[in-house]
């Protein structure tokens, strides 16, 4: 349901009525108390998953993951096309 791997266990996982997630993977007991300390105050990003960014991406047409999109796509400052592709359709 996360996308979670069995590597990042032993981990915490927040889910917001609004359906942020926040986890924190890989933690050691005396590690809880200062992360949901942090995620009270703001400071723990919401989890995406995401693709890696892509070391290289000069080509006319972009790769474009969870994590590279606000900066690519609506903050870039130019007019953007954005294809989404969906496996259930095969015209897609």
């Amino acid at each position: 349901y996360f996308g979670l791997q069995e590597s990042q266990v032993p981990l915490i996982v927040i889910q917001t009525n609004d359906g942020q997630k926040y986890l924190k993977p890989n933690l050691d007991a005396d590690q809880i108390a200062p992360w949901v300390k942090e995620y009270k105050e703001g400071k723990v990003p919401p989890f995406r998953k995401s693709e890696p960014i892509p070391e290289e991406n000069n080509e006319p047409v972009k790769v474009v993951v969870a994590d590279s999109l606000q900066d690519m796509v609506f903050n870039s400052g130019k007019n953007v096309l954005l294809e989404l592709p969906n496996r259930v359709l095969p015209i897609c």
